[in-house]
């Protein structure tokens, strides 16, 4: 009912505000639902020595185990959308190494109830990461160093196009969520297939 005009303004109910809170969009809400085993995942494989041989092949050997799994479940769910291929690169890596790819095989599966846009922000967005360990190794390794997985100029393709997808409107409960945790999920599988030890292990030994 309205309220009559000489009513004092004190009386007079409030006019509901709009709310000026900003919506968040996708990227930052999966950086928080996946920080912890982000952090675990980057403490882990960052005390890796990149410019050893060994440590260097155990390092490609972690991420070909885990794109093994996750890059046909990803074809199977996007088609032409999913992330290029890396596992030609990792093997061009190990064998100028002299190590040959694993033959460790581990499961990956993304929930139907989950939006797989999650796993690939997950995935695509570990070239910026490897961009950071290209840099960090500079001329640690030397001019003759195999560094076709980390310097892939694909994937970094891939990750600019995927970007505007990631700026949609998120909630906390987006199903995205599910699908990069599972990336995590397995990247941690594989670091623990390849027998790396979590940091507190490791100073602890």
């Amino acid at each position: 009912m309205p309220v009559p005009s000489h009513v004092s303004p004190a009386l007079r109910p409030a006019e509901p505000q709009p709310d000026s809170t900003p919506t968040p969009t996708l990227r930052p809400v999966l950086r928080a639902a996946t920080s912890a085993a982000h952090d675990l995942l980057d403490s882990t494989v960052g005390a890796l020595d990149l410019a050893a041989p060994a440590d260097y092949a155990r390092f490609l050997r972690i991420q070909f185990v885990a794109r093994a799994a996750l890059e046909p479940e990803l074809a199977a769910h996007l088609g032409d959308l999913a992330p290029p291929s890396q596992l030609g690169l990792l093997r061009a890596d190990l064998a100028a190494l002299g190590a040959e790819a694993p033959h460790v095989r581990l499961a990956c599966v993304i929930p139907a109830t989950a939006d797989p846009l999650g796993a690939c922000w997950a995935l695509a967005g570990s070239h910026l990461g490897n961009r950071a360990m290209l840099h960090g190794l500079g001329a640690q390794a030397g001019a003759d160093w195999p560094t076709s997985f980390l310097a892939d100029e694909g994937m970094a393709a891939y990750w600019k196009g995927l970007r505007p997808r990631l700026d949609r409107p998120a909630a906390a409960d987006d199903p995205a969520i599910e699908s990069a945790q599972a990336v995590f999920a397995l990247f941690l599988a594989a670091v623990r297939a390849e027998g790396v030890p979590p940091p507190a292990k490791r100073a602890a030994a």
